[in-house]
């Protein structure tokens, strides 16, 4: 399966395709990441293009980023392990 990159709602936010993009190019990116990692991108990403919703903006963010991470994993493009020591953190697998 693979992770398909579309504009989506989020709090009542219309997220455009090219935000959700760079969020799956930094999950595929580098060896490993953490939710905050996806949180960060995703919120500098909204500043950026100004999306307004009723929402807070970091808000928006750890939603934003907890439905992607959702998605990869049921698409089975991502896996939970460990690395540096006991961090927890995702991986692509595919």
């Amino acid at each position: 399966m693979r992770l398909e990159v579309k504009a989506m709602r989020v709090e009542g936010a219309e997220i455009p395709k090219g935000i959700i993009g760079k969020l799956v190019r930094r999950m595929k990116g580098k060896n490993s990441f953490r939710a905050s990692d996806i949180t960060d991108i995703a919120l500098a990403q909204l500043e950026e293009a100004k999306i307004q919703s009723k929402a807070e903006r970091p808000y928006i963010a750890h939603r934003l980023a907890d439905r992607m991470i959702q998605k990869a994993r049921k698409a089975g493009v991502i896996s939970l392990g460990t690395t540096d020591g006991e961090r927890r953190s995702w991986r692509w697998v595919s």
